[in-house]
């Protein structure tokens, strides 16, 4: 891809349209193309995803996106009202970002790769935030070396023979990417 300025900041509500946070400072930008069972799509101004997988348990087309009735404790929490799910691999990526660190700030997940190396293994969204229906951030540092942010999530599914729709595969609601380091 041809940068012609760098960016320094990505915000995305994954599966949901545009949001600002609470204090009306941060645009998250909408990521609600529905995509498919393999799927590469570009939406906003410097990101992109990336999908693989099909529900097994699923005789209909299945969007790919989860839309909360519920109500969400924790900060923002309109970030967590929609968010993206693939039963088997997820990737996120950051065009054009200038070479340097960053913070990245992901909510609901679970198996994590930020740059090709593994951040997160078998992680578990609901113990982990100490029940259902409350609002996660998970941080990591990284470098930006060549413009390009990759961030993948992962379902390996040991030891499951065939799960019900929905308790498998990765979850995000929102990714954030901020220079400095943590």
């Amino acid at each position: 891809m041809d940068c012609v300025s760098a960016y320094y900041s990505l915000h995305i509500n994954c599966g949901g349209g545009e949001v600002k946070d609470n204090d009306n400072r941060t645009i998250y930008e909408k990521d609600n193309d529905f995509g498919g069972a393999s799927y590469f799509g570009q939406s906003g101004k410097n990101q992109g995803f990336s999908s693989t997988g099909h529900y097994w348990d699923l005789g209909e087309i299945n969007l790919y996106v989860k839309k909360s009735t519920s109500s969400i404790s924790g900060k923002n929490p309109q970030l967590y009202m929609d968010a993206r799910e693939f039963p088997n691999s997820l990737s996120y990526y950051g065009f054009c970002l200038g070479n340097g660190n960053y913070t990245i700030s992901l909510r609901r997940i679970f198996d994590v790769y930020i740059q090709g190396l593994r951040v997160l293994k078998d992680f578990n969204i609901e113990d982990e935030a100490g029940g259902a229906n409350i609002g996660i951030v998970k941080n990591f540092s990284v470098a930006v070396t060549d413009t390009t942010l990759d961030i993948r999530f992962y379902w390996a599914a040991r030891g499951i023979v065939l799960p019900d729709y929905g308790v498998y595969g990765p979850l995000i609601s929102a990714i954030s990417v901020n220079p400095g380091k943590l």
